[in-house]
């Protein structure tokens, strides 16, 4: 079975929920870190950005202001991450939680999802994709300069995105492979503001990948693994 179809399967709940109790606990603690780091440098730059335009469907953004669910993802997934003490997985050589709950958080009111525990159940789906996927990419991709979080990161971001709109299976897999070209992010940035961004960049990333193939935009059915 290809890391697509794996994919697939994850957003359409094959399997079974899996464990949504952790999943609250990192919601918590991601809760934490972005309140946190709501005042940091690169949290001020980014909602220094919003228009203060109301538009419908829109999304909160942490420390004020609202925005469409792809810019909300950007922005909260920076700040979620913009003091580095988001939890970690360490197979997955990343930070998970960083990227899922600003996607899932934004995609709620896009997608008109009330109920926690849709959030959650999407939550552990991409959490459980961006590690495989990690697991996939393994250590020599982080070694040689890529940031996992912001690489495997943007497909968990788009298996959580595709999960809280709906998507059958076969926009799920032209999601994923939107998701494979846009996915990006560098260790270079370690340092810098652009180390946080690139949490933000990764949930961005998977929510517009869910959002194009929801709109009919379509890609390589071997997006990720057919390189």
């Amino acid at each position: 079975m290809s890391i697509e179809q794996h994919l697939i399967r994850l957003s359409q709940g094959e399997g079974g929920v899996g464990p949504t109790d952790l999943m609250r606990l990192c919601l918590f603690d991601w809760a934490v870190c972005a309140i946190a780091g709501r005042n940091e440098p690169v949290a001020r730059v980014l909602r220094a950005q919003l228009s203060h335009d109301e538009q419908p469907n829109s999304a909160s953004v942490v420390g004020g202001g609202r925005a469409p669910a792809p810019m909300a993802a950007l922005i909260n997934g920076a700040i979620g991450h913009a003091l580095d003490y988001d939890d970690t997985h360490f197979d997955h050589i990343g930070h998970t939680s960083a990227v899922i709950f600003p996607t899932v958080l934004a995609m709620a009111g896009a997608a008109s999802v009330q109920q926690t525990a849709d959030l959650l159940e999407a939550a552990v789906v991409g959490s459980e994709a961006a590690v495989r996927v990690g697991l996939w990419l393994g250590r020599g991709h982080y070694q040689i300069g890529f940031h996992q979080t912001a690489t495997a990161g943007a497909f968990g971001a788009c298996v959580a995105a595709a999960r809280m709109s709906g998507l059958a299976p076969a926009l799920v897999r032209h999601a994923i492979g939107l998701a494979a070209t846009g996915a990006s992010g560098l260790k270079g940035q370690f340092g810098t503001m652009g180390k946080p961004l690139n949490a933000g960049l990764a949930a961005r990333c998977g929510v517009e990948a869910a959002l194009w193939a929801q709109a009919g935009m379509t890609s390589d059915a071997a997006g990720l693994s057919g390189l």
